[in-house]
């Protein structure tokens, strides 16, 4: 089989560090064993309307002065349209144009937290690569073991991504929106074996099939937290989680009320403000609000530097 390959470069917001990334997503539960990290570089697979492209990633860049190289790799030919998406997904991805020197600002006058910094210093934060993945993964863990999540999403994706073959190896993509909206709810429960996860997972199918991303990524964020509230098997905790980790969104804590996830960031706050001892939800808000738009960042470092986290 003929294979075409495009290359370019990325200039990330300074500072940025590739190798925390690369930490981050070797230890992240829910991208565990879809990508390849040798050499220090990150090999993924990705979906562009029905065509699958492999990117691989590699720093030649410094922190402060950073610079990314990328090379894409497809069974079709990639035009520069394609080209450019891949980009920008890569870009949005690894969070390569949050301006971190603004948070850092706001982090040197809190000594705890700028001390606990020095550990993930540069790291930017590492999104799932779709916001439809993050909602997928969302529904999948509803209830249910990080380790069991991982397999029923492995699933889907070897039923309904895209692949490629290169050398040999298999790389699949996790599907699109579009390969899922004509699955039948008989294919799907035959995978996920839950038929309430099914009817939430082609409710958030039809969702994203018809979003306009541009708008979930920087529209009001009251309008986007209604839309995905309005989506079937969709909740405060799940709308939350999708708004950071998915879309970037970190003008908001994700901190609602009785959730077990809460539990890892009342644990990752406590750490470092409270060694010993446990802050409860109200304590943990007050320190957030000194961050701002940048609260939900704040968050992220804070569960960065224990495990990782869901």
């Amino acid at each position: 089989m003929d294979l075409f390959s495009s290359a370019g470069q990325i200039q990330p917001a300074s500072p940025f560090d590739f190798e925390q990334s690369l930490d981050f997503i070797q230890r992240f539960p829910p991208m565990m064993g879809e990508q390849t990290l040798a050499n220090r570089k990150l090999a993924k697979t990705i979906s562009i309307q029905a065509q699958p492209i492999l990117f691989e990633l590699t720093s030649t860049g410094t922190v402060d002065a950073p610079q990314m190289q990328y090379r894409l790799t497809s069974n079709r030919s990639i035009e520069p349209e394609t080209q450019g998406k891949v980009e920008d997904r890569i870009r949005f991805f690894l969070s390569l144009d949050d301006l971190l020197a603004d948070f850092y600002a706001l982090a040197r006058k809190d000594a705890l937290f700028w001390a606990a910094v020095q550990r993930v210093y540069g790291l930017h934060q590492v999104k799932f690569l779709t916001p439809f993945e993050i909602a997928i993964w969302a529904v999948l863990t509803q209830r249910q073991p990080i380790a069991v999540a991982r397999n029923l999403k492995r699933a889907l994706k070897e039923a309904y991504g895209s692949s490629l073959e290169i050398n040999g190896a298999r790389y699949t993509a996790f599907p699109e929106p579009a390969h899922l909206i004509s699955a039948s709810p008989e294919a799907l429960n035959a995978i996920i074996k839950n038929e309430r996860k099914v009817e939430y997972l082609l409710a958030v199918t039809r969702a994203f099939d018809l979003a306009d991303e541009q708008f979930l990524r920087s529209g009001p964020y009251a309008e986007v937290e209604e839309w995905l509230l309005r989506i079937k098997g969709i909740g405060d905790w799940s709308a939350h989680f999708i708004l950071i980790r998915g879309l970037g969104r970190m003008e908001k804590l994700s901190l609602t009320p009785d959730s077990v996830h809460e539990k890892e960031l009342v644990q990752a706050v406590s750490r470092v403000y409270a060694p010993g001892g446990s802050l409860d939800g109200a304590e943990i808000l007050r320190l957030a609000e000194r961050y701002g738009d940048w609260q939900g960042y704040w968050g992220y470092y804070l569960r960065a530097m224990g495990a990782g986290g869901k």
